[in-house]
């Protein structure tokens, strides 16, 4: 006997089975038919699951960011603060690269792109 996650007692493990089963299966198209090329997931292998319904990407890895001599260095102001895609449209002319400026700087949300803080601006974002 165990316990269904709607609180369901049942004695069968087959009917537990069946409604928490997820068929998961790598698809053979590339994560950029799904996503912007800009995107981080775009080298990603892409998974689909239950049913054909649902995509996924595997899970991305952060990379280790080295300082090179075209980085910039600049001040959060107020007015840009929480809005690293505005820093991303003024460098480089569009906002997909918001996602590179906070993890060139070690940052994992956009809540610790605060004003008063001094970051390095890659001068390639397709490193």
């Amino acid at each position: 006997m165990f316990l269904h996650p709607l609180g369901l007692v049942h004695h069968d493990l087959s009917i537990f089975k069946e409604i928490m089963a997820h068929v998961i299966k790598y698809m053979p198209s590339p994560a950029k038919t799904h996503v912007s090329v800009t995107s981080r997931y775009a080298g990603s292998k892409v998974i689909q699951y239950t049913e054909d319904r649902y995509v996924t990407f595997e899970t991305y890895k952060r990379k280790r960011s080295t300082p090179a001599p075209g980085d910039q260095w600049m001040e959060i102001t107020k007015q840009i603060e929480y809005r690293p895609d505005l820093v991303s449209v003024e460098i480089y002319g569009a906002p997909d690269f918001w996602w590179r400026l906070l993890e060139y700087n070690g940052m994992k949300d956009i809540m610790e792109f605060k004003a008063g803080k001094n970051i390095r601006v890659p001068g390639d974002v397709l490193w």
